[in-house]
């Protein structure tokens, strides 16, 4: 088992979601946690590509680049 201590105000608003949804406030968390978690890891693989282009390491193509590579210029 886990507990989490929230804010009043965010209890508020776990409690508002979850009877909009017609869930129970652990269903909501569970859905936020993994969704929390997805955004997380999304980032932090945006991080790291962006890192890379930065330092050289990643190649970048311009939007004009691509058209033209796949026969799309206009």
């Amino acid at each position: 088992p886990f507990s989490i201590q929230l804010e009043p105000e965010l209890e508020r608003r776990l409690d508002r979601l979850a009877a909009d949804t017609g869930r129970t406030k652990a269903d909501t968390l569970r859905e936020l946690v993994a969704r929390g978690l997805d955004d997380a890891d999304d980032l932090r693989a945006a991080d790291a590509v962006m890192q890379r282009v930065q330092s050289g390491q990643e190649v970048v193509h311009s939007l004009e680049d691509v058209e033209r590579r796949l026969g799309m210029a206009r």
